[in-house]
């Protein structure tokens, strides 16, 4: 009987010690699967950065507001009355100025032409800069989840070690408990034996 709850105890201790050996192999690949997706995340962060670093959104934004106010006014049909009125040597009334360059309407349109495609420039520029800092928030909410999923598989990972630990433990102890019964019980065993060897001797 004792011998049965021996193997049992020896049984269990192998089984918890197993159990735990498992456990912490499966708990490395995991780990390297989390750690890598962050730093995947904190790549992409830098680069997209990087794009917008050196851009001063600020004067960004002046830029188109002072290129879209001039554009609008030179393609008014109040600009084009203006400058069909202007004559060489007389004051604008507007800027006093005698000399009249835009007055042509090929050199107008060249300078539209041109106004047109510096504004669209910008504003690409610009609407590429807003696009970017969105995809920078998102990828930051991705990266603050994924510090979270590695701080909440670090928990679990601890909570499953402990217990593991403890089964080892117990089991450990439920061994060595039945191995001092054991060794009790052979005591026993040998102190009859030896009483008994004395009686029979002092029967003869």
């Amino acid at each position: 009987k004792n011998r049965k709850a021996i193997e049992d105890a020896t049984s269990s201790l192998q089984d918890a010690a197993n159990a735990k050996n498992q456990l912490q192999k499966d708990i490395e690949p995991r780990k390297v699967q989390l750690n890598e997706a962050l730093a995947t995340i904190e790549t992409q962060i830098a680069e997209e950065e990087v794009k917008i670093a050196n851009i001063e959104i600020d004067q960004l934004k002046a830029d188109v507001e002072a290129l879209l106010r001039t554009y609008t006014l030179m393609t008014s049909e109040k600009w084009e009355e203006h400058r069909s009125l202007l004559k060489e040597g007389e004051p604008c009334p507007l800027c006093g100025g005698t000399h009249h360059p835009y007055a042509s309407k090929d050199v107008a349109a060249s300078v539209e032409n041109e106004l047109g495609l510096k504004l669209k420039e910008k504003q690409q520029q610009q609407k590429d800069y807003n696009q970017t800092k969105q995809l920078i928030g998102q990828l930051n909410a991705k990266k603050d989840k994924a510090n979270k999923d590695i701080k909440s598989y670090d928990e679990e990972v601890q909570k499953k070690l402990e217990d593991a630990d403890t089964k080892v433990a117990d089991a450990k102890t439920r061994l060595e408990t039945e191995k001092g019964k054991t060794a009790n019980l052979e005591a026993r065993q040998a102190e009859k034996a030896v009483a008994l060897s004395l009686a029979e001797g002092a029967l003869q």
